[in-house]
């Protein structure tokens, strides 16, 4: 189904997990997130037939054969791309709960937090370190309002840059005549400076070095100096959001943030 920090996952028809290392041959199974005794579904008033509970996108926070004992895998599942994540020796998912009819996009980790942005551009930041079974309420802060206007059709994704900002990237989709054109935007989050109560957004002219390569993987950030033919300055995108609208189309975007 995709890939994450070096490993594969792979996903059976009860949505049970499992992360494959193709290197060292390494397999973690990890439980159902559709457990009927563990997880209920978050939306109960969802038509909840067999085609509306898949695995959209699984990430890691860390390398299991590095931390096998310290990392989380978030996953985004469902047509109405819920969260929930687990942590290495846990034996079920937490589901991370959000107002109804809310898709979460992507997610990322972050300075040890989960920050998930959801298909109107809001962020909001978990705080894995409380959970309800340590006995304390999963702690779940909004820092980006989401929009409540929808216009064309567009997804956005959070990561990482290398120089350790948050960066969130819009990418609008339009499609017009059988034709389409994909461009894309990317704002730094400054966390630490709010404006009426929220984190603060700056749209970059450049990402300097960097290339950003997005999509239906675990999206991440690189330095194009360190890997040849790799171009600067752009961000590589693969065909998630065509998956989305034209199911059949395949293809890879790139785009120059510059011009």
């Amino acid at each position: 189904m995709g890939s994450t920090h070096g490993w594969l996952y792979t996903v059976n028809e009860s949505l049970g997990i499992t992360l494959i290392n193709p290197f060292s041959g390494a397999t973690i199974e990890l439980p159902s997130i559709m457990e009927p005794s563990k997880l209920e579904p978050p939306h109960e008033d969802y038509d909840n037939d067999d085609d509306d509970f898949e695995v959209i996108k699984v990430i890691l926070s860390a390398d299991p054969a590095s931390s096998p004992n310290d990392y989380i895998v978030t996953a985004i599942y469902s047509g109405c791309h819920s969260l929930v994540f687990i942590q290495a020796g846990d034996d079920a998912w937490t589901c991370i709960n959000t107002e109804r009819f809310i898709m979460i996009y992507d997610v990322t980790y972050y300075k040890g937090q989960i920050f998930a942005i959801d298909n109107r551009g809001g962020v909001r930041m978990i705080d894995v370190n409380r959970r309800p079974g340590d006995g304390m309420a999963l702690q779940v802060k909004v820092i980006i309002p989401r929009t409540n206007v929808y216009s064309k059709p567009k997804y956005f994704v959070v990561v990482e840059s290398s120089m350790g900002d948050l960066l969130l990237v819009k990418r609008i989709f339009k499609s017009k005549n059988d034709t389409h054109h994909t461009t894309f935007k990317v704002f730094k989050l400054l966390l630490d400076q709010f404006e009426q109560g929220w984190a603060k957004l700056v749209e970059m002219k450049s990402l300097g070095s960097d290339t950003l390569f997005l999509g239906h993987n675990h999206s991440i950030c690189v330095s194009a100096s360190k890997w040849p033919g790799c171009e600067l300055n752009s961000t590589y995108a693969d065909d998630f959001i065509d998956l989305l609208w034209h199911p059949r189309r395949h293809e890879i975007d790139i785009f120059n943030i510059e011009n």
